[in-house]
């Protein structure tokens, strides 16, 4: 064995360290049924992986380890030992070592040598666990490994309790995510929703205040530490923080609460300076104006003193488009040189104050173009987020395996508040292409396949497969991997698309059918056929691009299918339910698994047929009654459904597919 490996102390002798050795320890347990688990040491020795740390060419020379008895996952890029993850299982009969460039390293290596053994961690919570017995005297494994992709993130959205957000950051790591993302200060609008029961009557709303946010932001990041994760933060809210507003989220405030002196910082469109449809988070400010422009530097500066925990501090304007200002001012630069005037100043700042937080400054909406006259300072600092948030999610970056080719589809033209955004892939890319000519440091996709359309396409398996698509992409696409803005419970009816997407971060080449494969295998058992039939027949029949508004309203072929779909669920449910009786007595996280499934099969015949009707041209008033028969079945089962379906965000986005035309 590696003599500088078998120095390594038995007990860690840090709190990351001390979670991922008892992470070991409650594992292994589980998995031998003995008390003491298994005798593996931990450490984070970056110089154990001797000249390949940083060299970007070959995977690590280890002294006295030799390649050929291991399985190596590496990619040639040269390794950063805080931003990037690495690790090396070496374990015989149950006892060894694991060793990591640092401590989130450590716990992932962790996780992936129980994978290794036949563990599955298919959702969060107990209930999404399958843990074999095995042997101790079988367990072996020797792996060096390297993620794919430096950002595997996940962001809060949608509605979400303090315990579904706890349990999402400790099943992250499992999945090989290495992120979080709290937004705003304290993410209020997301626990709000859920403590209030917004759109649901059938559940009293529960006392809930900003001070109880602060709490729970505070604990969560406790968590997120805890297991050495990179935490994000913020993103919304600088506008309207610096001009006293709070950003508490999308909440509309009368004209007349505008003080004077806040108003004339506030951006002219159509010739007045109020808040952007009454909402402070989506309105510009006047950025050509010193007082609008300095105060918001100020703000962040401040907040980044305060808060040196953050690792990547993402710096946004305002939310929504087509709102900047049209001051004779205002118009002497574009939207994006007044933001990279700005975010330079708060560079200069933080570099004098000796403050080393990452930025990530946002392409989205306006910011999609380049700027014309202003380039970045010091682009070690900041991380290029690119989100395109109106693209669609019924194909994905890669045609035939290839990306779209660049400078073939150029960009549209922009003109000052006349924007129309296309969904088409091409287009959307156009821009990130333009921007990486400006712009060549690190960068990641921020996107939101488990945001809208989690609750659009219905089976879970077709989404999943633009993810891993899309993931496999990324390299092409010159980007350092992914961060989901999600809602937190995108678990229904199953949550293959989340472990696809953690999974494939890790490793690009993993195939998506055996992704699916392990995890019905693992989800539910000797009934995984009878789940991937139910499942890949909604898939195939009940038309994603119909839910998208991406097909005529009126549309034969969609209909067709959403009444084969209707027959389809009402033929399932009984067999689900079946199933999930029978498995009650071997394993109840399988039950479980398979009553969401039948949950998910009466739901899915009810909007199959409201759909049906709907493409047929039945008026909205005929099928209000049904639809809001489903949505009482939707809210009345949220206390069973609530670890993995978000109500709120699911009867939302149905019912505006149901009444709305297009």
């Amino acid at each position: 064995m590696n003599k500088l490996l078998m120095n390594v102390k038995q007990k860690p002798a840090t709190a990351e360290l001390d979670y991922a050795y008892a992470e070991l320890q409650r594992y292994g347990r589980r998995l031998t049924g003995e008390g003491d688990g298994l005798n593996i040491k931990l450490a984070v020795n970056p110089a154990a992986f001797g000249t390949g740390l940083g060299a970007g060419d070959e995977a690590p020379t280890i002294p006295d380890l030799d390649p050929a008895d291991f399985q190596i996952q590496w990619h040639s890029a040269p390794l950063n030992a805080y931003w990037d993850d690495a690790f090396l299982i070496d374990v015989q009969g149950g006892s060894g070592i694991i060793i990591g460039t640092n401590s989130r390293s450590v716990l992932q290596g962790v996780y992936r040598m129980f994978h290794e053994f036949g563990c599955r961690f298919y959702r969060p919570t107990p209930a999404g666990e399958y843990i074999p017995v095995r042997e101790k005297a079988a367990c072996s494994v020797r792996l060096l490994a390297r993620p794919d992709h430096r950002h595997r993130g996940i962001c809060i959205e949608g509605a979400a309790s303090l315990e579904h957000v706890l349990s999402i950051v400790e099943w992250a790591p499992k999945a090989g995510f290495n992120a979080y993302f709290l937004q705003f200060r304290d993410s209020f609008t997301f626990f709000e929703r859920w403590y209030k029961h917004e759109g649901n009557d059938t559940m009293p709303a529960e006392p809930f205040t900003r001070e109880h946010s602060l709490e729970f932001v505070a604990r969560i990041i406790a968590a997120i530490k805890l297991r050495g994760m990179i935490y994000h933060a913020v993103g919304h809210g600088w506008t309207c923080e610096s001009i006293g507003f709070p950003s508490i989220g999308w909440h509309k405030v009368q004209d007349s609460e505008i003080p004077e002196d806040k108003r004339i910082l506030l951006a002219e469109v159509g010739g007045k300076r109020t808040f952007f449809e009454g909402i402070p988070l989506n309105t510009q400010l006047c950025y050509s104006n010193p007082l609008a422009s300095q105060a918001m530097i100020d703000e962040i500066v401040r907040y980044v003193q305060a808060h040196r925990e953050v690792d990547v501090l993402h710096v946004w304007l305002g939310d929504n488009f087509n709102n900047f200002c049209e001051c004779e001012e205002c118009r002497r630069l574009s939207p994006p040189d007044h933001y990279m005037v700005m975010i330079n100043e708060v560079d200069r700042q933080l570099t004098a104050l000796g403050l080393e937080n990452r930025i990530a400054f946002l392409i989205y909406l306006e910011l999609l173009w380049t700027p014309e006259q202003v380039r970045m300072n010091n682009p070690d600092r900041f991380i290029m987020m690119y989100a395109p948030i109106h693209r669609t999610y019924t194909s994905t970056f890669l045609k035939e395996g290839k990306a779209p080719e660049r400078g073939k589809t150029p960009r549209i033209p922009f003109e000052l508040n006349k924007v129309d955004y296309p969904r088409d892939i091409e287009r959307n890319l156009a821009f990130l292409y333009e921007w990486q000519k400006v712009f060549a440091g690190d960068s990641f996709d921020f996107d939101y396949h488990l945001m809208w359309d989690v609750h659009r396409e219905y089976s879970g398996i077709r989404l999943a497969r633009v993810i891993s698509e899309d993931i496999k992409g990324l390299q092409q696409l010159g980007l350092g991997g992914l961060v989901s803005c999600q809602v937190q419970r995108a678990f229904f009816p199953n949550g293959l698309a989340m472990y696809t997407m953690g999974h494939t971060l890790f490793n690009r080449d993993l195939a998506f059918e055996r992704l699916a494969e392990e995890y019905f295998a693992a989800a539910y058992g000797e009934h995984a056929a009878l789940a991937w039939e139910y499942l890949e027949g909604i898939s195939r029949l009940m038309s994603h691009e119909y839910t998208r508004n991406e097909l005529p309203m009126l549309d034969k072929g969609a209909h067709d299918g959403f009444v084969q779909a209707a027959a389809w669920c009402e033929a399932y449910l009984p067999r689900l339910r079946e199933a999930a009786e029978a498995a009650a007595a071997v394993c109840p996280n399988r039950a479980e698994m398979l009553h969401i499934l039948a949950d998910s099969a009466t739901i899915n015949k009810s909007l199959a047929e409201l759909l049906s009707r709907k493409a047929a041209g039945t008026p909205k008033e005929q099928l209000l009654p049904q639809w809001r028969e489903l949505k009482s079945f939707i809210l009345m089962r949220e206390p069973q459904l609530a670890d993995v379906m978000d109500t709120f965000y699911f009867t939302m986005i149905n019912e505006g597919i149901i009444v709305n035309d297009w």
